[in-house]
Order: C-alpha cells, then sequence, then structure tokens
C-alpha cells in the first residue's frame, strides 16, 4: 500500500521538459523568482536585467530541463546533465572527487541541480514529481547509476529523503557558499526505503533479475566511501542527538547558551531537524553578503569573525552565528566566519524555527528567548568596550 501510495504521489505532477528557447527562459526566470525576489539571495550567476538565473551549464547539449505548470505558470524546475563513459571534465572530477570511486569512469553518472519550487508549490507533490521525472531520466534513458548534487548544510535532510545521501569527499566551495557533496545510488532500493524516498518503488522497473533489466550495482567497493558514520556531516536524529549530549556533558560554554533551559525531549527536537557538520582547519563557512536562512551552533572547535581584513571577535563552543540572517528577512550575512582549527557545528535552518512556532511554540519561544539573551550580550559587551 505504501508503494502504492508513493507512486501516486510522485506521478500527480505533470513534468515536462523545456525543448523550446521559450520554456527554457521561463525556467531562468522562475530560478529568479525564487532565489532572488523570493528568498532574496544574490547568486553569481543572476541576470538583474532580464530577471534570470542562467548558468553555464545550462547551455551544454548534454543538459536537460524539466518543469512543473500550476495554475498557468511555471512552479518548478530540475537541471540533469549527463556525463557518458570516460567524457567526464576535470571540473566535474574535481567537484565531486570522483577519484575515490573505483572505475567510476565506465559509468554513465549524472548531475542534479537547481532543483526549484515557487512558493506557492512548497509542501505539495512539485518536488517528488521533478525526482521522479529525474530518475526516470537517468536509469530508463541512461542506465544510470550514480547520481551527483551539492546543497547547502541546511539542506541536506530534505535531499536525504529524496534518496541522495553524503559521502567521503570534502566540502566544495562556491561562491553562493559552502555546500555538501551528495550522492544517489540509483539501484540501493535498500537505502531509499531506509529515508522513505517517494522514488523506492521505483528501482524495481529498472533493475532485477528480469529481462531487459539492469543487474544492480555491487555496493562493496564503495561501503567506505558511503559510510555515513565517517562523513563529514551526519543527518541521523540519534547520531546528532549523541553528538549534542556529548558536548553538553563536557565544560560549560558561555554564560548565555541557545540550549539553555531545553529539556531533554526538547534538544531532541534540535537533533531530529538539525545536522552537524564537520570542519577543516582554516575553512570559511559562511561569507558576509551572503544571502542564507541558517545558524550555527559551535559544538567544538574555534572560529574567528571577520569583515574583509578586520578580524572582528573569536568564537568557541557554545558560541553561535548567523543568528542575524536567520532572522533578517533578507538573510545577509553581517560577517565572515572561518574556523581556526578542526571543528564541529550544529547547522539550523530558520524554517525549523517557523516550523516549532506552529507545531510547538513553546520550543520556539524557549529558542527565540536564548538568541535574543545572546545578541543583548554581545550588545553589552560592545558598549562596554565603546565606554572603555
Amino acid at each position: 500500500m505504501r508503494n502504492l501510495f508513493k507512486r501516486w504521489l510522485t506521478g500527480f505532477e505533470r513534468v515536462y521538459r523545456a525543448d523550446t528557447e521559450a520554456e527554457r527562459k521561463a525556467v531562468y526566470r522562475l530560478r529568479y523568482q525564487v532565489f532572488v525576489e523570493e528568498l532574496n539571495k544574490d547568486l553569481a550567476n543572476a541576470d538583474h536585467h532580464n530577471r534570470e538565473i542562467r548558468d553555464p551549464e545550462d547551455e551544454q547539449p548534454n543538459t536537460t530541463l524539466f518543469y512543473t505548470v500550476s495554475q498557468g505558470g511555471f512552479s518548478g524546475s530540475l537541471r540533469v546533465v549527463m556525463w557518458q563513459p570516460r567524457q567526464l571534465t576535470r571540473d566535474i572530477s574535481n567537484t565531486y572527487a570522483l577519484h575515490l570511486f573505483p572505475n567510476i569512469e565506465k559509468h554513465p553518472i549524472a548531475e542534479v541541480g537547481r532543483l526549484v519550487a515557487s512558493s506557492k508549490s512548497r509542501g505539495q507533490l512539485v518536488l517528488p514529481a521533478l525526482a521522479r521525472a529525474g530518475y526516470d531520466f537517468a536509469v530508463g534513458e541512461h542506465g544510470c547509476h550514480f547520481a551527483f548534487s551539492f546543497c547547502a548544510p541546511g539542506l541536506v535532510r530534505p535531499y536525504r529523503r529524496l534518496g541522495y545521501r553524503p559521502y567521503n569527499a570534502g566540502m566544495i566551495s562556491t561562491t553562493d557558499g559552502l555546500r555538501v557533496p551528495l550522492i544517489m545510488i540509483t539501484s540501493d532500493r535498500a537505502y531509499f526505503e531506509e529515508v522513505n524516498s517517494p522514488l523506492a518503488p521505483f528501482v524495481s522497473l529498472y533493475f532485477g533479475p528480469k529481462r531487459n533489466r539492469l543487474a544492480p550495482l555491487d555496493l562493496t567497493p564503495y561501503r567506505k566511501i558511503l559510510g555515513e558514520s565517517e562523513n563529514r556531516i551526519e543527518v541521523k536524529p540519534d547520531q546528532v542527538w549523541q553528538q549534542i549530549q556529548m558536548e553538553l556533558n563536557r565544560d560549560s560554554g558561555p554564560s548565555c547558551s541557545l540550549m539553555d533551559n531545553l529539556s531533554e525531549r526538547e534538544l531532541r527536537k534540535l537533533a531530529e531537524q538539525g545536522v552537524i557538520l564537520q570542519v577543516q582547519p582554516y575553512q570559511r563557512v559562511t561569507r558576509e553578503d551572503l544571502h542564507e536562512r541558517e545558524m550555527f551552533v559551535i559544538l567544538d572547535g574555534v572560529f574567528v569573525v571577520y569583515s574583509g581584513e578586520k578580524r572582528l571577535a573569536m568564537l568557541h563552543k557554545g558560541d553561535i552565528f548567523g543568528e542575524v540572517a536567520l532572522l533578517l528577512d533578507s538573510g545577509k550575512r553581517l560577517a565572515s566566519i572561518r574556523a581556526l582549527n578542526r571543528g564541529k557545528l550544529l547547522v539550523l535552518r530558520r524554517k525549523f524555527i517557523e516550523d516549532m512556532m506552529e507545531r510547538d511554540p513553546k520550543i520556539a519561544a524557549k529558542l527565540l528567548f536564548n538568541i535574543s539573551r545572546i545578541l543583548a550580550q554581545r550588545f553589552a559587551g560592545v558598549a562596554k568596550l565603546g565606554d572603555s
């Protein structure tokens, strides 16, 4: 019954391919509408004159754009770039650290990006339908076992629900911020079912012992690469909770903390929605003037706050950063943050706070009060320095 429901879920919205220039331009305008006008992001490839976001990848002959239409307008879109065996470029290989995967040059791979839905369509069936269309295209038409993508740290959990997973590669630094590399093994039905992906029922359409179906990929050579316990990002709620507990049981942090006065039940809510990000020495986590809606809680490590060449502050375990961008509608970062040593961060999205305001206002009130206390403490410290 569950598989029947998932088939219905992914097939309810009709998905089209952008074959004409008019359709492609409509996709570019939808991206601009969502990323710039709705989310206030200042992306590197934003064309403000034409109100479009068009990437170099969009112009490649091996690129296919998909879109959905709702109420007479474009409501969602997805880009799939197909790379045939031995045609991978150095840039794509370096971005996703493809050298980690034995014999991957013998396989066609897909790069999936620019998955977007308009604000009116979020929470509906647009994203599952687009994910299904991309899966059918990559697997059904190209026999693809590997699909790669990347996303902001706060979006790893939603991507994981579609069937992607982090793997043991370095973070990707882009002009739009730090990104997490992701992979989907298209034949790994066990993983799809573990994360309750809407794509799970379709694995058996393309993989299995029946005639004209592909043999599932042998995951044995990739176990260590895919091992979530070794990744630089942790999304499993139990593992996130263990990390939070471990740090809470150590020596205390600052006098004001985001986790003050939260019960175990409430802390577990953080673990259910947050992700743990491990960063390397001197790695930049975020940059001033970026538009992002994520906040970071330092669980371990030392981080420096700077603007231009000027160092503004040092942050330690228990401190938070990104809270101003999380609270402001613009989402604009006021400073840059870089790790001074190996660090560990709990990443929380603004959407988590918004959801808590509706579902559990008591938790939301505590979190917002704690953020207010931290901001007030910082303001008092700056004012004291000004008086001295």
